[in-house]
């Protein structure tokens, strides 16, 4: 039950070892508020993904073509 309240209660740490762009995109993907959430073009277009992700995936391709 401990794991359901915290979950519940945004009781988290984030490990300082993580980038500031990490860090960031965690932060954002947990937000409380849905509406202040990170949308999946959002997170498509984050800088860490852009760094991070290898440009040949193809859902990378879907959003270009719109």
């Amino acid at each position: 039950m401990e794991i359901f309240r915290k979950i519940i209660n945004l009781d988290y740490n984030i490990p300082e070892s993580l980038s500031g762009l990490s860090r960031n995109i965690i932060q954002n993907l947990l937000l409380d508020n849905p509406e202040e959430r990170l949308d999946l073009q959002q997170i498509l277009t984050h800088k860490w993904i852009e760094l991070k992700a290898n440009k040949d995936v193809k859902y990378m391709e879907y959003f270009e073509t719109e």
